[in-house]
């Protein structure tokens, strides 16, 4: 019970025009709590796009005091390194 799902992507198009990131949040009921966008910094490549992303919606939903959060995203890589598997 409580818990907040939030989906997040990150988007790379070169090396000279940065990343952005997005997040949306939803409950447990899959009530819309929020979603918001960002632009990152400069960096190198998709991944790291994917990283800063997690990192940004990860730093919002704890500013909003949300502790019981499930995270999604759809970079199969950064998911095997966060488990210990990449």
């Amino acid at each position: 019970m409580r818990w907040i799902k939030c989906n997040y992507d990150g988007s790379f198009m070169n090396r000279v025009r940065g990343s952005t990131a997005a997040w949306i949040i939803r409950d447990d009921n899959g009530v819309f709590k929020g979603a918001a966008q960002a632009t990152g910094a400069t960096i190198s490549s998709a991944f790291e796009a994917e990283c800063q992303s997690l990192i940004l919606a990860m730093q919002q939903l704890w500013i909003r005091g949300f502790r019981k959060v499930i995270l999604e995203g759809d970079c199969k890589l950064l998911v095997n390194v966060l488990n210990g598997r990449g």
